[in-house]
């Protein structure tokens, strides 16, 4: 009868535990980004291993910071990693910068991706040039 409950409340543990680390949000990113620069925090809620943290450009954004400024490392529970980044844009439109974070969480790969909206300014219209009347 003990081997019995002694099993069933390792498999329990087992299955709450499965279930609780699926549900953690491996990493947390949020940013701000304008004017060519932007500042990102990353935030680790759980230990992870083997981080890797890459920064994007969609659209002509052209990063000229360092595209990899975090690569095989360990952090602790708690423990945020704060990035300078600094890009160029091509004249007018919306482009994006992206975020990705990849690294082991209680031993699975997780990543995560995060994407910021560059707001880039259009040039000026030309004005249209005063007809002219022939007689």
């Amino acid at each position: 009868m003990r081997r019995i409950v002694l099993s069933l409340l390792v498999v329990g543990l087992l299955l709450c535990g499965q279930v609780w680390s699926s549900q953690i949000q491996a990493f947390i990113i949020n940013g701000t980004v304008s004017g060519g620069k932007g500042t990102i925090t990353v935030h680790f809620p759980t230990d992870a291993t083997g981080v890797d943290i890459k920064v994007y450009g969609t659209k002509g954004v052209v990063v000229t910071s360092n595209a990899d400024p975090v690569v095989n490392r360990s952090v602790k529970a708690g423990e945020s990693i704060t990035l300078n980044v600094t890009y160029t844009t091509p004249p007018g439109g919306t482009c994006h910068l992206a975020v990705a974070v990849q690294g082991d969480v209680f031993g699975r790969p997780r990543n995560s991706v995060k994407g910021f909206t560059v707001q880039v300014e259009r040039p000026a219209a030309r004005t249209k040039l005063p007809s002219l009347k022939t007689r």
